[in-house]
């Protein structure tokens, strides 16, 4: 049972004193005052409160005395629980829920930014090599940008980043996620914000979210949505028997005054690849404050928010860069010659982000830029083995007739191009298919023999230049590389026009004497 507090006592006793009651009655107010004290400790447990004291604090309508009375009865018929003070706490708990969520919209609303590093508070030119932009910094809540930007700007492309919990520095812990509610309020702000006649956002959101922000997309998106996977090729795997997360979505929803989809809403060329995803490494060294610690466990990376500035937002347009984070999507704007808007909640982050674009531009780009590894050469022959040719550059092209990616190889020199794909072969000299051979990683062409099952690519580059005769012998699983090669630098001597029987009847005589 629990203990009597002395301002419980002391009042009974008194009335003991002045003989208003008797003993008798003395001893059930007791046993009244022992079981009222055990509905408030219990009570304190249930909300998850230190003692009485603070659960009156926290919950001032739910601690009432002659409230907690009415519990008393189930404490007397011995039960060791008592439904209804159970639902009482619950009652309780829903309310306090409610009250913070109510309280948090109310300090985030009165919630301004503290001055920012200037001069980002207004449009301000950010510049990196040969490319420059105006960035402006809004340290707010997304939801309220009509009140923040009453200018009207051309946004064309809006970048969200959607919380999966909504807090921030100095505020309760709200571990809901992100309702709909809030997205669509997000959406109605950006359409009150842009001038342009049609925009196109991109929300990344995780596969809990992923309902939630479609149907967000599509009270507000009048002209329809795509779903665009993010993969991330460099995650590993951290052991255990779980499948390795390494997906993000990015929902993709498109806004139209005329209520049709426009061309004008990407830039994607006729021969552009338009799969539904994309393949991007995770950041894996984030950028770090100043201040200490990284910015934002959440960075993107740069050449993501790159691909959707460049294919979603044409020349001379504003992008919108809500629930900013890191600011990785600011610098491919400075980059693209294009002005940004930057809307973030979080004065830590905002402040950071303005550091970051004057500091680390160039310090982001060189850490996501993968780096090519340097082949060593351990002996082997130089590259250009047939003397007249020098690589100059190495790159991975679209094969039009196939849609399919193929290797190019340019050879300086003597304006020749070996394309090594299912089409589009050319006949080249002996050195070039030699060149072209010595691309295969970590196989010297002098040593190694030539798996043609394993690259039939290479055997179509290079079965249209050899001699008839060594197409007829030439093996379809390993062919000795050396000899391969001593045929393809033998001289060979085209026929002229009607002499075509000679050069048959030689072929005839060297297949016979062999």
């Amino acid at each position: 049972m629990g203990s009597k507090a002395p301002e419980h006592v002391l009042p009974i006793l008194l009335e003991v004193i002045a003989k208003q009651i008797s003993l008798k009655e003395m001893e059930k107010k007791f046993q009244v005052v022992k079981q009222v004290a055990y509905v408030c400790k219990a009570f304190a447990v249930g909300v998850g409160a230190v003692d009485f004291k603070e659960a009156e604090r926290r919950f001032p309508l739910h601690t009432k005395k002659e409230l907690l009375e009415k519990f008393a009865g189930g404490v007397r018929r011995g039960q060791t629980s008592i439904p209804a003070l159970d639902r009482h706490i619950k009652r309780a708990l829903e309310w306090k829920n409610k009250e913070r969520r109510l309280q948090a919209k109310e300090d985030l609303h009165a919630f301004r930014s503290k001055p920012l590093m200037e001069p980002f508070v207004d449009w301000t030119e950010v510049a990196h090599e040969n490319t420059s932009a105006e960035v402006k910094i809004i340290n707010d809540d997304m939801r309220f940008l009509s009140k923040m930007q009453t200018e009207k700007l051309p946004i064309s492309l809006a970048i969200f980043d959607f919380p999966y919990d909504f807090s921030h520095d100095g505020h309760a812990y709200d571990n809901e996620p992100f309702p709909e509610s809030d997205v669509v309020e997000g959406l109605h702000n950006l359409k009150d914000v842009s001038s342009a006649p049609l925009w196109t956002v991109a929300g990344f959101c995780s596969v809990d979210m992923l309902p939630s922000i479609r149907s967000a997309f599509r009270e507000v998106c009048n002209v329809g949505q795509e779903l665009l996977t993010w993969c991330k090729p460099n995650v590993t795997n951290p052991g255990g028997p779980l499948l390795v997360s390494a997906t993000k979505f990015c929902v993709l929803g498109y806004y139209s005054e005329t209520g049709q989809r426009e061309m004008a809403h990407n830039n994607f060329d006729p021969t552009d690849p338009r799969h539904n995803f994309q393949l991007f490494n995770a950041v894996m060294q984030k950028y770090q404050h100043p201040g200490g610690g990284v910015l934002c466990p959440y960075q993107k990376p740069h050449a993501l928010y790159s691909w959707l500035v460049n294919e979603f937002s044409p020349d001379g347009a504003c992008i919108l860069d809500g629930f900013s984070g890191s600011g990785t999507g600011v610098i491919p704007c400075v980059k693209a010659n294009q002005n940004c808007l930057v809307v973030e909640i979080n004065t830590k982050c905002a402040k950071g982000i303005a550091t970051r674009l004057l500091t680390d531009i160039g310090g982001t780009l060189a850490r996501e830029t993968p780096k090519r590894k340097q082949k060593a050469s351990q002996g082997s022959p130089p590259s250009n083995l047939s003397g007249d040719a020098k690589f100059v550059e190495n790159e991975l092209g679209v094969d039009g007739d196939t849609d399919t990616t193929a290797r190019v190889a340019q050879i300086a020199g003597e304006g020749a191009t070996v394309v090594s794909g299912p089409s589009s072969v050319q006949k080249t000299a002996s050195g070039h298919m030699l060149r072209l051979l010595n691309m295969l990683p970590d196989r010297p062409v002098s040593s190694h023999l030539f798996p043609v099952s394993r690259f039939p690519c290479l055997f179509l580059t290079l079965f249209p230049t050899l001699d008839p005769r060594l197409r007829r012998n030439l093996q379809p699983r390993l062919f000795p590389l050396p000899q391969m090669i001593t045929r393809l630098l033998e001289p060979r001597h085209e026929p002229r026009i009607g002499q075509n029987h000679g050069w048959r009847q030689e072929g005839a005589q060297t297949k016979g004497g062999r």
